[in-house]
C-alpha cells in the first residue's frame, strides 16, 4: 500500500512540475513578445504541449506570426485553436 501511494505521489510532482514548464515556456514567450523577438516568441510557444495552455500559446502564437505579416501561417495557427475548441 505505501508503495502505491508512493508512486501516485510521484505522479502529481511528474505532472505538476511539467504543468509549471508549460507556463514557463508561454512567459518566456510573451516576454520575447514584448521585445520584439517575435522568431523567438514563436519558437518558445512551439513547446507548449498541454491543453489547455496549448490553446493559449497558439493564440500568442498566431499574433506573433501576424506581427511578422507571416498571414498564411497565423492563419493556419488559429484554426488549430478553432478546430480544437469545436472538438471539446
Amino acid at each position: 500500500m505505501q508503495q502505491i501511494s508512493l508512486f501516485i505521489f510521484f505522479l502529481f510532482l511528474v505532472s505538476a512540475s511539467k504543468a509549471q514548464q508549460q507556463e514557463t515556456y508561454i512567459k518566456e514567450g510573451n516576454t520575447f513578445f514584448k521585445k520584439g523577438q517575435l522568431a523567438e516568441a514563436v519558437s518558445s510557444y512551439n513547446k507548449v504541449t498541454d491543453a489547455p495552455l496549448k490553446y493559449t500559446a497558439l493564440l500568442n502564437k498566431g499574433t506573433a506570426l501576424y506581427k511578422q505579416k507571416k498571414y498564411e501561417d497565423a492563419v493556419k495557427t488559429y484554426k488549430q485553436v478553432w478546430v480544437n475548441l469545436r472538438i471539446n
